[in-house]
Order: C-alpha cells, then structure tokens, then sequence
C-alpha cells in the first residue's frame, strides 16, 4: 500500500494520505470517512458490504480501481458534523424556547402566544447556530451552498407543483376517509393547515411566518442539519432520510404529505447539492396553500364543471403520483454521493490552499477548523 500512495503521489504531484473508517458492527460507520486515496478527483460509491469505497484519487491515478484495506493509521478529516451533537441542539432549543417563552409570555400577557412561541423558537435556534459556527466551526456558506442552476430551478418548480397536487388529493380523499372513521385523529391530521385571514394583518402575518421564516428555519434544521448530521454518523443514508422525514412529518399536520415532502425536499437538496432549492420549494409551497392565493379546486371546477370533491381528488392523484414517482427515481442516486457540506468545506478548503500555496496572499472566506477529533456515532 506504502508503494501505491508513493507511486500515485508521484504521478499527480498532489499530497495524498490513507484514512480508514471506523468500524461498527462489522459496517463502515460513516459514508463520508474517505477510505483510499485522498486528493481532489473523482468519488466512487459504497460497497454493498457497507464498507466506504467512496475513494478519491487524481484523476491520473494508475490505481483508480484498487480497493484498499483499512489497517492504515487511523487519521481522519473532521468536521463540524462530527463535532456537533443532536442532542445538544436540542437542549438547547427547547431549553431557550421554554425560557424565554415563559418569560416574555409572563411580562406581555397580552401578546399572542402563537406570535411568541415562534419568535422564542427563532431565537433559540439563532443563538444555537451562533454557538456551533464559534465552538464547532459550522461554515454556514457550506450548509447553505451556492444557487441552483437552471436544472435545479426547474426541478424546484416541478417539486413545487407535484407536491401542490398530491396534497390536494391528499386533503380531498384521505382527510373525508379520516373524519368519517376517526374523527380526533382527523382533527390532529389537520393541525397545521392555514385558517382563512381575515384581513391585511393577518395576510401579512402569514406570508412572514409561513412562507419566510419557516420555510429557512425549518430547511435549516432538518434537511442542512439533522439529515447530514444522522447520515454522517449512521452512514445509511436511506434511513437517516427516512427518520428526518418521520420527524419532520410527526411535528406537522398532513402527515402523509409532509412525509412525501420531506423526502423530495432533502433528494431535491442533494441533487442540487443548494439548500436554496428546498427553501423556494417549502416557500411557494406554503404560500400558494394560503385560503385565497391559488384556488385549485375552484379553477378545476370551473374549468371542468365538476364539484365533486372526490373527483378533484382522484384527478390530482393520478397526475401527482406518477410525477412523484419518476422524481424519486431520478434523483434517488444523489443520497449517496458525498454530503453537500463535507463536498462545500472540501472545495473551500482546497481552495484555499491553493490560494496558499500559489503565494496569492492569505486566505479568504471562512474554512472550517479541524481538531483531531475521533468520530462520533450518536
């Protein structure tokens, strides 16, 4: 092996180093623990047996096929995904929303308790970022990444569009199903649906939490932290996107539909490798099921002259559901490319130390730091 790296260093003039991954249960514990040869090139793919073989090498590389062994020195890249805990962020957030949601709620009784548990919830959150970007070096450029391109705009329009579909049939066929069999559980289905504003005040309030605030908090958290967060130390992808789904869908009305949103949202942020994308998507999302701003129904039944419900609902779902299926299927090989945020701080990284290295002068833009940190699991 010692053989290989000094021949494969010579040959692309590049500095080259062998990690191993951490081994649980006889599986690779992390995806994006390098296992080979790591230098900027090109990234291969897991290993049916679980094992990382996602091994960078130059591009000129004479051993891009070799499969190397994990008995290397144990030296790893950290990041600010292995140093950050779950469970410290949430401590955090429900300790300073409680906090501080007692407090002013005990000071301004008058206020709206809607109004000051989501700005409770927005401040717990800012000062837990501000927190991990100082102690644990988060890079705030890598979670949110550049703008799509034109590809990833469309895909966030047609996620858009799917997903409007698929929750009106959703809303016409499973909701009616609900309130005749378990009228209680259809109740907490419906939770989180918008009511109708009733005036300039009410439409403004909702355009500002629904369709700002929460689309970037709510992208933020689940699809930049917690589903790179579990896929970087499970290193199963699939079940880490499938847990921040249940989540996401727990915490939600619709839960059908916030699942299947869930789902397309963090695909759409891996393709599009941009937690803009998921941001736009959640916004129009939210915006266009605010009670007046697109009529759907209304304009079908115009359209038609049909006002059977039903039938609306049929006709969304045999239009959403194959859409839905073909997104999947085209985007269901970005979950195991590299992570948004370890490929971002990488190329910022390499960036940087070329500018370096190319006697450009310091170093600009924020990298992050790493301590020689061993890999959390949990």
């Amino acid at each position: 092996m010692n053989e290989a790296i000094s021949d494969c260093q010579q040959g692309s003039g590049l500095g080259v180093r062998c990690e191993r991954v951490k081994i649980v249960n006889g599986r690779g514990a992390n995806p994006n623990h390098i296992v080979g040869l790591v230098v900027p090139g090109v990234v291969g793919k897991i290993g049916k047996n679980g094992y990382d073989q996602r091994q960078i090498f130059p591009p000129n590389c004479p051993f891009l096929p070799m499969r190397l062994t994990t008995d290397a020195p144990d030296t790893r890249t950290t990041t600010a995904l292995n140093r950050i805990r779950v469970r410290d962020f949430v401590g955090w957030t429900l300790g300073i929303t409680l906090g501080v949601g007692f407090g002013v709620g005990h000071l301004f009784p008058t206020l709206p308790t809607d109004l000051i548990g989501r700005a409770a919830v927005v401040f717990a959150v800012s000062v837990w970022v501000g927190q991990s970007v100082w102690r644990h070096g988060l890079n705030l450029a890598a979670v949110f990444g550049p703008l799509p391109d034109e590809t990833g705009w469309g895909l966030t329009l047609a996620g858009v569009a799917m997903m409007d579909l698929f929750g009106s049939a959703e809303f016409h066929l499973l909701v009616p199903w609900l309130e005749q069999v378990a009228p209680a559980f259809a109740d907490r289905y419906v939770m989180s649906s918008a009511g109708d504003p009733t005036g300039l005040t009410q439409y403004l309030w909702l355009i500002t939490s629904w369709v700002i605030v929460a689309p970037v908090l709510e992208e933020f958290i689940f699809r930049g932290f917690l589903y790179q967060r579990w896929a970087y130390s499970w290193g199963r992808p699939v079940w880490a996107l499938a847990t921040t789904a249940g989540l996401f869908a727990a915490m939600h009305g619709h839960i059908l539909g916030t699942f299947v949103f869930s789902v397309i949202t963090t695909l759409l942020y891996l393709q599009t490798r941009s937690l803009w994308a998921p941001i736009t998507m959640h916004a129009i999302g939210n915006l266009i099921n605010i009670p007046g701003v697109l009529p759907l129904r209304s304009g079908f039944e115009t359209v038609t002259g049909i006002a059977n419900e039903h039938v609306f609902g049929v006709v969304c779902l045999v239009i959403a559901a194959p859409l839905l299926i073909w997104f999947i299927i085209q985007l269901r090989g970005a979950l195991f490319a590299p992570l948004p945020y370890i490929e971002h701080t990488s190329e910022r990284r390499s960036s940087n130390q070329l500018g370096s290295g190319s006697g450009s002068g310091p170093r600009s833009g924020a990298s992050e730091q790493e301590p020689d940190e061993p890999v959390a699991t949990t």
